[in-house]
């Protein structure tokens, strides 16, 4: 287990998108990382489930999970509404405020660029600016389709890509966690053309990205990628196209966070 030698920066928020047990170990490791997640200094911490959480699966029920995870908010198949408060950010020419916090300062631009470089030029020549306070609404999807017999993590694994994707829209549509906060059922229709990329764990762009009205931003947080947006592993696709189809024309979230394919990480 690696997570007691990371060096993890302060934050509002932490979202871990699963993985975070050996499979073969996971019911002894469950408690060893939540008892890690519970010392970490962030007011906010979110968590899911990926394949390799076996310990967690075992369990009958969503909220036998939460129990096990302490204080840290679990998510399956629901959502949460986390608000972030503003933080004061400088931008001089011999610095550049880049900081997790400025999520709450950034506006669409950050938000529609993974936020990875969050506040770059958001403030001009030493210019300071009161950033607005956030409110994050939080989806977590912890599902997967199963990879055959002979891969033992298939922890919450499905049967097909196609359930998946029913699965993941019924769920956020009993969260309401809906484009504009519209049933789901106006958007089946919508064609948004949004170019893949094979380069990024967090997925958005500003053609494809939908507008943040300034006070509230979606964040979808599932632990496989979309078809298409790092999801290569050893020179093959392997990203849900039922993920992606249901974030293009439907869920429209502003940011998605994944893990899952350890041949391609990034931001």
């Amino acid at each position: 287990m690696l997570h007691s030698i990371m060096n993890i920066p302060r934050g509002d928020l932490l979202i871990h998108s699963g993985d975070f047990t050996n499979w073969s170990t996971s019911a002894q490791d469950v408690k060893e990382v939540s008892e890690w997640l519970a010392q970490l200094p962030h007011p906010h911490k979110v968590i899911i489930c990926g394949n390799h959480e076996l310990g967690l699966e075992r369990f009958s029920t969503a909220k036998e999970r939460q129990e096990v995870m302490g204080e840290v908010m679990y998510l399956e198949g629901t959502k949460v509404d986390v608000r972030v408060e503003g933080r004061r950010l400088v931008h001089g020419d011999k610095e550049k405020a880049v900081v997790i916090k400025g999520i709450a300062d950034s506006g669409e631009a950050a938000l529609a660029s993974g936020a990875q470089e969050l506040v770059e030029g958001a403030v001009d020549n030493g210019e300071e600016r009161e950033s607005r306070p956030l409110t994050l609404q939080i989806f977590g999807f912890p599902y997967h389709v199963q990879r055959g017999l002979f891969k033992r993590a298939n922890a919450f694994g499905l049967y097909s890509d196609e359930e998946l994707k029913d699965k993941l829209l019924t769920q956020a549509h009993q969260s309401q966690f809906t484009a504009d906060g519209a049933a789901l059922e106006e958007h089946q229709n919508q064609s948004i053309s949004c170019p893949p990329s094979s380069s990024s764990s967090t997925s958005s762009s500003p053609s494809c990205s939908p507008s943040l009205d300034g006070s509230t931003a979606r964040i979808l947080v599932s632990h496989i990628p979309p078809y298409g947006v790092g999801d290569i592993d050893h020179g093959s696709h392997m990203g849900s196209v039922g993920l992606m189809e249901a974030i293009m024309h439907t869920l429209q979230p502003h940011v998605h966070q994944f893990g899952h394919n350890h041949s391609n990480p990034g931001v």
